[in-house]
């Protein structure tokens, strides 16, 4: 998705850059893989356009984000006793998968 941030995630086995892109009103967040000799771009997973809401409570400044055989983890670094009826029923984590 054009303009939508990329955030450095780790390296591969082979050396390539792993990357969180962003999810926007358009598609849902995505992983990718990148060469660091070629910056070719392969997508490693796509999460669903349905998961923007919740998949936007987890900012990358914010949340621990991990790839990791085919899963991406979402994380709040900090567990937090809700504050009010806005936020009592955020969660904690959520995990995307690919098969």
């Amino acid at each position: 998705v054009k303009g939508a941030a990329l955030t450095p995630l780790g390296l591969d086995e082979d050396g390539s850059v792993l990357a969180y892109q962003e999810s926007t009103w358009e598609a849902g967040g995505a992983v990718w893989r990148i060469d660091p000799k070629s910056y070719a771009k392969t997508k490693l997973l796509q999460n669903p356009v349905s998961s923007h809401e919740v998949e936007s409570k987890f900012s990358p400044s914010y949340s621990e984000i991990i790839y990791s055989a085919k899963h991406l983890f979402m994380s709040d670094v900090y567990a937090t006793k809700p504050s009010g009826a806005y936020d009592k029923d955020d969660p904690l984590a959520i995990i995307f998968g690919a098969s």
